[in-house]
């Protein structure tokens, strides 16, 4: 089952009810999210400004999390991001993740085929901060899902395009409903942007998810 896991271990710097900012990355909590190691409480409650966390859990359309796990980690150790490139500067060496800047002139480029872009999905890991407030990233990866034609394919995650039944994205695979596909806890009318599926189909000859169920 695919994930987008997103692994932030980083100072929280904002809580506002069920939405805290970690890294300039925007996270939401909702009755799905697990706390562990958070003292006396299943919320965001139980964090303070400048603890460490880690948080799991799906991008949706606006590039936030939606978190479906969160822990509080002791300080120290690497700091850990995963989101969608803007703003990217090939002279300056930087491009933002979210509000946080990323700097990466020494950063090692990992499963890129071609030259980094704009919208590309990626994780970075780095251990400091410039003084600019910029992560100097040490590993820059892409994290794109590949799949061959006829693979029976299993994903998880939010709707982040949405144009029809037939047309639209999860965890960035584009999907098209089928007539006979069925539906449990829900119906074809109940698609939408950000709306939370598990999608099993098989990968047409385009690299579309024809889904089954």
């Amino acid at each position: 089952m695919s994930d987008w896991g997103s692994k932030l271990m980083s100072v929280d710097t904002n809580i506002n009810g069920n939405i805290l900012v970690v890294l300039g990355q925007t996270v939401f909590t909702d009755e799905g999210t697990v706390f562990d190691e958070i003292p006396n409480s299943q919320s965001l409650a139980g964090l303070s400004v400048g603890d460490v966390i880690e948080v799991s859990g799906l991008l949706n359309s606006n590039g936030q999390i939606v978190a479906t796990y969160m822990e509080k980690r002791p300080p120290g150790g690497e700091f850990e991001l995963v989101g969608i490139v803007s703003n990217l500067d090939v002279t300056e060496s930087r491009f933002d993740l979210g509000d946080q800047l990323i700097e990466f002139s020494g950063a090692e480029l990992k499963d890129f085929n071609s030259a980094l872009t704009n919208g590309d999905q990626v994780e970075v890991k780095g251990e400091s901060f410039n003084s600019d407030g910029e992560l100097v990233a040490m590993i820059v990866e892409l994290k794109k899902i590949s799949h061959a034609t006829d693979d029976n394919v299993e994903l998880e995650g939010l709707v982040t395009h949405f144009e029809s039944a037939t047309d639209f994205d999860v965890f960035g695979t584009s999907v098209s409903t089928t007539t006979g596909a069925d539906f449990l806890r829900g119906t074809v009318d109940d698609l939408a942007i950000n709306v939370k599926l598990e999608v099993e189909g098989k990968i047409n000859t385009d690299g579309v998810l024809i889904q089954t169920k």
